[in-house]
């Protein structure tokens, strides 16, 4: 189990972290999420023992063997190859001859990267190093895997193909945490999310629980013309609005015609659509945070 408790950092005055406390058993895939700036990569560096909290503790579950996936492509040397570097990484994480050898090869094979083994990482596309990026951080087959845009760069093809593999791994036991701000990737891997927001967690519950407990019809409203928020919110003052230039979705119990009638005098008549459907994970994340920012304002 990996177990955070009340970690806090802070860079100078600016509350990056702020009491972020939450536990992921064993063979879990999580999503993290919360807007740029809400903590994610502060939070995966402090999990990975890049970067030392202010407070709090950390602790595996009796865990030793971890593996991270940071976001960008500086963790290679550009002028080695690909296979050099993962036959490095892995003698520096102990590995030895045959098995280090055979773990590279198999690595190389299931990430596509067979070709492009005895060439020059700095001749690697950006989805090719994503893809060495991986196959480094799984070389030791870890218990718990931190994985902050995991499948950044990476084509349809090879994100799905990343995505089996790790579904693959966390059915054998291994915890996998995902930082992404692809929430549709989110929403076909992990089961359970973590959102932070400010630094701090609003809610870590199973997609499930999430959807229960904003079970609420959603309302998606359509307009021919721009709308501003605060004209719907004060025709919804019990209701959570969310407003893109010309479509709007509002949790409420209200029904739907009398949504639409509101709607279309807080628009001036700009309405032209109005109809119920489930929310999607994007829309459950900016529910989450809106709910937040109104109950502060």
């Amino acid at each position: 189990m990996l177990r955070v408790h009340n970690v806090s950092m802070h860079y100078g005055t600016k509350k990056a972290l702020e009491g972020v406390t939450f536990e992921v058993e064993r063979g879990r895939l999580v999503g993290l999420l919360g807007p740029n700036g809400a903590g994610k990569t502060t939070l995966i560096r402090i999990l990975a023992g890049l970067v030392v909290p202010r407070t709090g503790e950390v602790h595996f579950g009796g865990a030793t063997n971890l593996g991270y996936v940071p976001f960008g492509e500086r963790c290679f040397y550009l002028r080695n190859t690909g296979l050099d570097n993962l036959l490095f990484f892995g003698a520096l994480r102990a590995l030895r001859p045959p098995r280090l050898h055979a773990r590279v090869e198999l690595l190389l094979h299931e990430f596509g990267l067979e070709g492009m083994a005895a060439k020059p990482v700095m001749t690697y596309s950006s989805g090719e190093r994503q893809r060495l990026n991986l196959a480094r951080a799984l070389l030791t087959m870890p218990e718990i895997l931190l994985c902050d845009e995991p499948t950044a760069n990476l084509d349809v093809y090879n994100s799905e193909a990343v995505h089996n593999y790790l579904r693959g791994i966390a059915q054998k036991g291994t915890t996998v945490l995902i930082s992404s701000h692809d929430l549709q990737e989110v929403e076909r891997l992990c089961s359970e999310v973590i959102i932070l927001h400010q630094g701090s967690v609003l809610t870590h519950e199973s997609l499930d629980d999430l959807r229960r407990k904003y079970a609420r019809p959603l309302v998606e409203l359509r307009f021919s013309k721009s709308v501003d928020r605060s004209r719907l919110a004060a025709v919804f003052p019990d209701s959570v609005v969310m407003v893109t230039p010309t479509m709007a979705t509002v949790l409420t119990e209200l029904p739907l015609v009398t949504v639409a009638n509101l709607a279309a005098q807080a628009s001036e008549g700009f309405l032209t659509g109005a109809f119920n459907r489930e929310a999607t994970l994007d829309e459950l994340f900016r529910l989450v945070i809106a709910a937040q920012e109104d109950g502060a304002a």
